[in-house]
């Protein structure tokens, strides 16, 4: 694949990337078990949780969650033009506020929440994505590895029935970087992430044989948004040749 020679010379150290496709399940994966933080991708499964609650009635759509002042965080689209501090949010606006704009604050509300309404916290549910014994420190800080995100898109796509709202606000967020960087004639879901060092995407690419990507970086911040967009044009140059081969 094309790919590795474009990771070796582009900090294949500060790489991890996954590729599935979707329909004769070829998967590739690129440092899958480095640990890095998640940022703003961990709030896929974070709406997946919610949308599994939901799903066995524990809550539903209307369910309002309370929004603190301390749950506040600056976001691209900042809560607090539609709710003041100390109200009550609808579950369905923070859900797709946390997916579409990223909202900080409406993940936070969604986190410390979800234990109230689960039978475990949603650090404990998330882990059940790993193939692998995880470090205790992916139970209490924000850390993801390649592999288990491929594992969270898989689940998302096996059931898109399911989740057909959380892959529907991943179609509208974000439209011109990262995966988006790319000019393609089909769709593409995604959900970006961007904390300090840490640079990712992840999402799902409608091509005619449609395929999971994620890639995931650190410590090539100025460079990242170029490098993903690099990589996921090269994983769907490559999804469309294979076809022929």
């Amino acid at each position: 694949m094309k790919l590795a020679f474009y990771i070796t010379n582009n900090h294949a150290e500060d790489v991890a990337y996954f590729y599935y496709n979707t329909i004769n399940q070829q998967q590739v994966l690129y440092n899958g078990s480095t640990t890095m933080m998640a940022a703003s991708t961990i709030k896929v499964p974070l709406v997946m949780g919610w949308t599994n609650l939901i799903a066995e009635g524990t809550v539903n759509e209307e369910t309002a969650l309370y929004y603190s002042e301390s749950l506040y965080e600056a976001s691209m689209k900042d809560l607090y033009y539609f709710y003041p501090e100390n109200s009550y949010v609808p579950l369905t606006f923070l859900m797709e506020h946390a997916i579409v704009y990223s909202d900080n604050t409406a993940a936070n509300i969604l986190l410390v929440n979800y234990t109230s309404y689960a039978c475990e916290t949603f650090r404990e549910w998330f882990v059940s994505f790993s193939d692998e014994i995880v470090p205790e420190s992916f139970y209490s800080r924000n850390q993801m590895n390649a592999s288990m995100m491929l594992n969270v898109m898989k689940t998302l796509y096996d059931d898109s029935l399911k989740y057909a709202d959380i892959i529907e606000n991943m179609k509208n967020a974000l439209p011109n970087d990262y995966f988006k960087g790319n000019e393609y004639d089909f769709e593409v879901a995604h959900k970006y992430g961007n904390y300090d060092i840490y640079r990712h995407d992840m999402g799902i690419f409608y091509t005619f044989e449609s395929f999971l990507a994620g890639v995931f970086t650190q410590n090539i911040e100025e460079i990242a948004s170029q490098v993903i967009a690099d990589i996921s044009k090269i994983m769907v140059e490559y999804n469309i040749v294979h076809l022929y081969e």
